[in-house]
């Protein structure tokens, strides 16, 4: 398959999924490990305040000067908040070295991956993030939250922030809560 042709395929397959949330408001679980990683890292980091990092593949630049390379994102992820070495993306809690791995087997030819820390806003400027995508990502962390929720000294979950895990101020003295 010609690249003008790979670009046109993909062009499509974006084209049905967007059709797909809209009509659903929801993505399976594939669309975020394949094609809507920076999406699901984005909704991770705005679900439980997780730090966005991601896999960029470095290319010469045949185009530009000797020496020039560009950058492609191969992989987004949000780092575990207290397990030194894992991440978080759909697939679950699992170790860097093991998505760097799948990255090296995966389709194609394995370029040269290097793992970053990135704020929001550097991921959007390499993957301009698809809102209708990162709609259903929230509504599938939301659904799973078991899965992506941990807690900081375990791989549990964690109670999201809500009414259910607040606690009340204590009243002042002759106070009532209602006052």
């Amino acid at each position: 398959m010609s690249e003008i042709e790979l670009t046109l395929s993909l062009a499509q397959e974006f084209q049905r999924d967007l059709a797909e949330i809209k009509e659903h408001h929801a993505l399976p679980k594939s669309a975020f490990v394949s094609g809507y990683c920076a999406e699901f890292a984005v909704g991770l980091a705005m679900s439980f305040g997780y730090q966005v990092g991601a896999f960029l593949e470095h290319h010469p630049d045949e185009d530009g000067e000797p020496g020039d390379t560009f950058t492609d994102l191969a992989h987004a992820f949000a780092y575990h908040p207290s397990a030194p070495g894992m991440l978080i993306d759909a697939e679950g809690v699992r170790s860097i070295d093991q998505a760097h791995a799948q990255l090296l087997h995966g389709p194609g030819e394995p370029g040269e991956f290097r793992e970053h820390r990135l704020s929001i806003r550097d991921l959007d400027a390499l993957a301009p993030i698809q809102i209708p995508a990162l709609d259903s990502a929230l509504h599938y962390i939301r659904e799973n939250q078991s899965v992506y929720a941990v807690a900081p000294d375990a791989l549990l979950p964690a109670p999201l922030p809500g009414p259910a895990s607040q606690t009340l101020p204590e009243p002042r003295p002759g106070k009532t809560l209602a006052d």
